[in-house]
């Protein structure tokens, strides 16, 4: 039996990481989630156990391609290659103002991004999977997040370049943006679905 490959999707959120499930999900003999799912969501702060679990539920998927999209798989990174040396990540970006105005219109009543006692907002299952700042305002502590974010890529793409793919989330319009992908990943030619129906959209 061939062994399966794994794929994981990354990006800040609100930047067309669901579009993206969707289009590497739609390949033939794929099983590929959207944030797990089917276990916990993980932790920012890097939870061995849960990430053992994640990649135990994952590896049981009877499908070619496996693997999960989610914003939070970040700190997990080198982990998951140091078990899995052959996966894949492509990484989504959307402009910084973009992404903050899109974040702080979808999060109203809740920040993740700051330590808070649930007074002024919202305690939420999701505070976990962001990393906190100690800054003045939630806007300005995703703008931080969102750097802290891309330099964290950009550095592990440098060290993983065959393994590690940034791409700007209009790419998933593009045909030939979408070969680029399924071509990273490992997607045979031959077999790959090329669409660019799958709607680019915040997550």
């Amino acid at each position: 039996m061939p062994e399966k490959k794994l794929i994981f999707g990354l990006g800040t959120g609100r930047c067309g990481t669901h579009s993206l499930r969707n289009l590497l999900n739609g390949q033939f003999d794929s099983f590929i989630t959207h944030e797990s799912g089917d276990i916990p969501l993980l932790p920012w702060v890097v939870d061995e156990q849960k990430i053992k679990q994640l990649l135990s539920v994952i590896n049981k998927r009877k499908y070619m391609y496996v693997g999960d999209v989610s914003f939070y798989m970040l700190p997990y990174c080198e982990f998951i290659l140091k078990v899995y040396p052959d996966s894949k990540f492509i990484c989504l970006k959307r402009g910084k103002v973009d992404t903050v105005k899109s974040y702080c219109e979808k999060t109203q009543g809740r920040n993740h991004w700051q330590t808070h006692c649930g007074n002024k907002y919202k305690n939420c299952v999701w505070d976990k999977c962001y990393p906190k700042y100690n800054c003045n305002s939630k806007e300005e502590a995703i703008g931080l997040y969102y750097d802290d974010y891309y330099l964290t890529v950009e550095s592990l793409a440098d060290k993983y370049p065959n393994n590690i793919k940034i791409l700007n989330m209009q790419e998933l319009n593009t045909k030939n943006g979408v070969r680029s992908i399924l071509g990273f990943v490992g997607i045979p030619e031959e077999k790959m679905v090329v669409t660019t129906n799958v709607r680019v959209k915040a997550r």
